[in-house]
């Protein structure tokens, strides 16, 4: 029982810690207006929208596309400056293959992929896509996606870190 007080009391501190940081660095997020939320079930997209209202305030545009097709005709519509992405997308879509046909419309800002099959290597082929991060779905919180804009903006996706690993 000792153990798990001490291992709980110590994941608390790091947490605060971590959100801590976050909350310190906060200026060097760029200041995001216009987000775009891939995901084909709505509770998900529901969840990333709330999420990102924590963050940011309620000052900013969060639009959602349930597939692909609606994604890019958002895109066409205005360019979002930050990209959510499901990594599975129905019917066999994933975010290795959709991630160019976002690029091929001229998106050029950040995809962050979140996903439920993330391990160390998943993470990787999804970088290689193009990928500017990736987060699992287990761990989609406000200082997630905080660190992951973070890291976006540091250029230093590929780093290592607690977001995403499996």
């Amino acid at each position: 029982m000792q153990i798990e007080e001490d291992s709980n009391e110590t994941s608390s501190r790091a947490f605060l810690v971590r959100r801590a940081n976050a909350e310190v660095r906060r200026s060097d997020i760029p200041p995001y207006r216009d987000f775009l939320i891939v995901d084909d079930h709505q509770m998900d997209s529901d969840v990333l929208t709330a999420r990102l209202h924590s963050w940011f305030g309620y000052d900013i545009e969060v639009r959602t596309a349930a597939s692909l097709g609606a994604a890019l005709d958002c895109i066409q519509e205005r360019m979002p400056e930050v990209i959510f992405l499901d990594d599975i997308l129905p019917p066999s879509e994933n975010a290795i293959g959709n991630i160019p046909h976002l690029r091929k419309m001229g998106f050029e800002g950040p995809i962050i992929v979140i996903s439920g099959l993330v391990d160390r290597q998943r993470r990787l082929d999804l970088l290689e896509a193009g990928a500017s991060d990736v987060i699992h779905k287990d761990n989609l919180s406000s200082l997630e996606i905080a660190e992951s804009l973070l890291r976006v903006s540091e250029g230093a996706a590929g780093a290592s870190g607690p977001a995403g690993e499996a």
